[in-house]
């Protein structure tokens, strides 16, 4: 399966992608998904430990 990925040694700013997602989760989670709201605990976790 192609990911798209072109460079896998590029640098990637993981704390911007963590918090670019945390903010799709938590609109979704406004949107009516529930299932986002299991995960905003965990993605906050994540940007709390990078």
């Amino acid at each position: 399966m192609y990911l798209g990925i072109k460079d896998p040694d590029a640098k990637f700013n993981a704390l911007e992608y963590f918090a670019s997602q945390l903010d799709n989760i938590q609109s979704n989670n406004l949107k009516g998904n529930k299932y986002a709201n299991y995960l905003i605990p965990e993605f906050k976790k994540a940007i709390y430990v990078l």
